[in-house]
């Protein structure tokens, strides 16, 4: 038998005594670093919490000198396509006011025709347009519709000038059309005038 079989183990000792308190100082500390450990735990779900509410609040709050860039960005974008945009309108406005000014204008109609309009205008004011619709044929042309006045030979003066001067022809037409509708207005200024 040994002699630790032999004693009491239950009899108060001094390493017993000793042990004693090493392991209650021992449970102690335990205890200590566990609510050391459950006050570390909350501190840093609260740090977690913070943090997540402090970035959804700080994303759901706008820079405005962010925002504001990003505006002026789409801004300028937007006027510099307004003024692209009103810059060819002119452009096709000067265009036609030429052709206006020119009186004549081309344009192929349906691939068929050649069309021609044919603007009026009498002191300094534009009529309406009359249209002339040519045949593609280029050895012999033919008119096969217009919106010109009786009074205008187009047929006489198609048959004559068309096949050998179109231009020549065109010029003629619009020549005597501009002469209708000046005695035409001039007509009515004196109607006007005499009542």
């Amino acid at each position: 038998m040994s002699s630790i079989e032999g004693e009491n183990i239950f009899a108060p000792t001094e390493d017993r005594e000793a042990l004693i308190e090493r392991v209650k100082e021992l449970e102690k500390r335990l205890q200590e670093q566990e609510a050391k450990e459950k006050a570390l735990r909350h501190e840093l779900a609260e740090e977690k919490l913070a943090y997540l509410i402090t970035t959804n609040f700080a994303n759901a709050i706008i820079d405005p000198t962010r925002e504001k860039a990003i505006d002026m960005e789409e801004l300028q974008e937007t006027l510099v396509s307004q003024m692209v945009c009103a810059a060819e309108a002119r452009f096709s406005q000067d265009i036609i006011a030429k052709y206006r000014l020119a009186g004549q204008t081309v344009f192929d109609f349906h691939g068929q025709y050649t069309g021609v309009r044919l603007e009026t205008f009498y002191k300094q004011r534009y009529y309406e347009p009359y249209y002339l619709f040519i045949t593609k044929d280029p050895e012999e042309p033919t008119i096969h519709r217009h919106t010109l006045p009786d009074i205008i030979p187009v047929e006489r003066l198609a048959r004559r000038f068309l096949a050998r001067d179109r231009d020549s022809f065109l010029r003629m037409v619009h020549d005597l059309l501009l002469v209708f509708i000046a005695k035409r207005e001039e007509k009515k200024e004196l109607e006007a005038s005499e009542s």
